[in-house]
């Protein structure tokens, strides 16, 4: 079921479609223990990211697809985190602050040396004060819930 979710999402009328839509399925995918299944997708759905414009629906779809691969290895992981970061980086938008905070927020509780890493990556300003005020405070936070 999950795969045919995933044959759908990357069906979709155009690339953010497919990548932000991909994300439910790779969870689930996840959440099956069909990891490998799932962790063979995430390139594709990377590389497919690259095409998606405005610049901060990239980020928003690979924040989602970020989140969806949680569960997974920490290198399937990286996979998504660098573009996520580099698109962030490249997006005019206070979305982009706010998505880079969460992040750090999220990898926290996990990766506190790569919290770290992406904290001194941030520009200066509001976004990068919250994150370490939280960071320093040991606030985390959990990916979002893909299912009930």
């Amino acid at each position: 079921m999950a795969h045919e979710a995933l044959k759908a999402a990357c069906a979709g009328k155009d690339t953010y479609q497919q990548v932000a839509s991909s994300a439910w399925a790779i969870r689930a995918l996840a959440e099956r223990g069909r990891n490998k299944k799932a962790a063979e997708a995430v390139p594709a759905l990377v590389s497919l990211s690259a095409e998606i414009s405005p610049p901060v629906s990239r980020l928003t779809a690979l924040f989602l697809l970020w989140q969806s691969v949680w569960p997974l290895d920490r290198t399937v992981r990286l996979q998504v985190l660098n573009p996520l970061v580099s698109a962030c980086q490249t997006t005019v938008s206070w979305q982009a602050g706010y998505t880079l905070r969460d992040v750090v927020r999220m990898l926290a509780s996990e990766d506190p040396g790569e919290a770290r890493r992406i904290l001194e990556q941030m520009p200066e300003g509001k976004h990068k004060r919250q994150a370490q005020r939280q960071l320093e405070g040991g606030q985390t936070m959990t990916p979002r819930s893909f299912f009930w």
